[in-house]
């Protein structure tokens, strides 16, 4: 029976040894009517991850790619397990199964004509896949070049006007106790995965998301990436003073820093800076945050702003406290969990907007998106009581993209690299606590 699709998700078990996949949908009552769907796809590894795309072989109809990843650190380079889902059936309907020579780990895709655009975590590598008679054929690849002596890894991709986008680190290595990170960077490729001349620019340190959208003043519209910049390592007790939201201008390729993180040991801004979406309206939230001393719990503050005042802020290359410039919206005190990510779906009149929240170990939603932090949203849903398992490892949106109601544009997302995060922050406090356990 078909269904009308909200949200993706995957949850593995408290021990990290399983996974399953699931969906949220919408029933008849309305916008805050919704329903969970567990165990849509069972058996799945203990890192499953989604990703939802538009089909080329059937035009208009929605598709999902589970990834399973495989390697072992320190083991062999394994190709993920990779399904290719019709979501709208009660379970999944799959469609194929594949193997792509390139994809270790699936961090992100894109569409662009009948071609399929995955980047590869692992590999920092963007691979492309024929779509046509739903064949999922890998037909070419970019590998990102990286700087000697280091490891560089593909994070996040975007597809804007016809050209692809990949956002790159480089790091001597993420899993150690205190890496060293370069500046990220963003580059430029055409559909045949070649690059463009002089489409290549740095952004901050660990950067992790890759937002597209468009202001439109006037008759001029500025397209850009807005790319969410952790600093360096995910600190416990203390944030990245080098964390910060860099916008990227894609009509000239260059990069300004619209808000920045406080110094060190100060008294504001004490958090790095962890995700931003945006309404067809330029409403922009921004998540920021910081992992606690006790290894368990994130502090921060989710805020609400606009796509032309971080647009104008950029512009001025003058860097703000984000505290000082936007409106708090959801104050977060100690919160549980590991994956954190935000989502804004448009609904098809304003009214029937909604604000996703992961927040560590729940997802809450908010109708309409919260303006305040007294606003309250219409749902919670945790993983072990609604969700099937014990941990959100990963969320992907599945609602239709509705006609843009106002002079912007926006495009949709992959979160995988918010699993990145969350299974680093996860490992270090499984770390400190096996080292307190010894010295008990």
């Amino acid at each position: 029976m078909s269904k009308k699709l909200l949200l993706g998700y995957t949850v593995v078990d408290e021990d990290y040894t399983k996974g399953e996949a699931g969906d949220i949908t919408q029933g008849a009552g309305g916008v805050t009517d919704i329903t969970v769907n567990k165990i849509q796809v069972i058996n799945l590894n203990k890192d499953p991850s989604l990703h939802s795309f538009q089909d080329a072989a059937s035009p208009g109809q929605l598709r999902v790619a589970l990834a399973q990843y495989k390697r072992v650190q320190g083991g062999a380079h394994l190709a993920a397990d990779i399904g290719i889902y019709d979501p709208s059936a009660n379970p999944w309907t799959m469609i194929t199964q594949k193997k792509w020579n390139h994809i270790e780990n699936l961090y992100g895709v894109v569409t662009l004509g009948d071609s399929l655009y995955g980047i590869d975590y692992d590999g920092a590598r963007i691979v492309r896949i024929a779509m046509t008679g739903n064949g999922y054929t890998e037909t070419g690849s970019y590998t990102f070049p990286g700087t000697a002596g280091y490891q560089s890894n593909g994070v996040a991709i975007a597809a804007v006007d016809g050209y692809l986008y990949g956002l790159f680190t480089t790091v001597n290595n993420p899993w150690i106790a205190s890496p060293q990170y370069l500046n990220s960077t963003v580059v430029k490729l055409d559909t045949g995965l070649v690059p463009v001349t002089g489409g290549q620019v740095s952004v901050g340190k660990n950067a992790f998301t890759l937002e597209p959208f468009t202001t439109v003043s006037g008759t001029t519209a500025t397209t850009c990436l807005y790319v969410a910049c952790i600093g360096g390592k995910q600190n416990f007790g203390s944030h990245n003073p080098d964390s910060c939201l860099d916008v990227v201008d894609l009509s000239t390729m260059t990069a300004k820093t619209a808000f920045k993180a406080g110094a060190a040991n100060g008294t504001s801004d004490q958090a790095d800076f962890r995700d931003i979406t945006f309404g067809n309206d330029g409403t922009a939230y921004i998540l920021t945050g910081r992992y606690n001393a006790d290894f368990e719990t994130l502090s921060g503050m989710l805020y609400k702003t606009s796509a032309a005042d971080i647009l104008a802020r950029a512009a001025a290359n003058q860097p703000a406290l984000l505290s000082q410039a936007a409106v708090p919206a959801v104050s977060l005190q100690n919160m549980s969990g590991f994956f954190w990510a935000i989502l804004y779906e448009n609904g098809a009149a304003a009214a029937n907007d909604r604000l996703w929240f992961a927040r560590g170990n729940d997802v809450t939603v908010y109708n309409p998106p919260p303006g305040s932090t007294q606003a309250q949203p219409f749902v919670s849903l945790t993983p072990e009581r609604n969700l099937g398992l014990a941990n959100l490892n990963s969320v992907a949106p599945f609602w239709e993209a509705v006609p843009v109601r106002r002079a912007f544009r926006s495009a949709p997302r992959s979160l995988a690299s918010h699993s990145r995060m969350a299974r680093q922050a996860r490992e270090a406090a499984l770390a400190y606590k096996a080292e307190q356990a010894v010295k008990e």
